[in-house]
């Protein structure tokens, strides 16, 4: 099984200078937005947890 997960890794890294070789601006693009789509699903965690809190009265409601 380690083997296979190697090989799938190299395959995977070698996509990806490829890809980024072939087309630099597209490939900064989808790292651009792989970073915003995260930020976005981190901020949404934290609006999560800060309304439970809210609503448990753990934080007061002006802030």
């Amino acid at each position: 099984m380690r083997r296979v997960l190697k090989w799938a890794l190299w395959i995977f890294v070698i996509f990806l200078v490829y890809a980024i070789f072939n087309s630099p601006a597209q490939a900064a693009g989808i790292v651009v937005s792989a970073f915003e789509g995260i930020g976005a699903a981190v901020g949404a965690v934290f609006a999560f947890f800060d309304e439970i809190l809210r609503q448990s009265g753990g934080t007061p409601v002006g802030e």
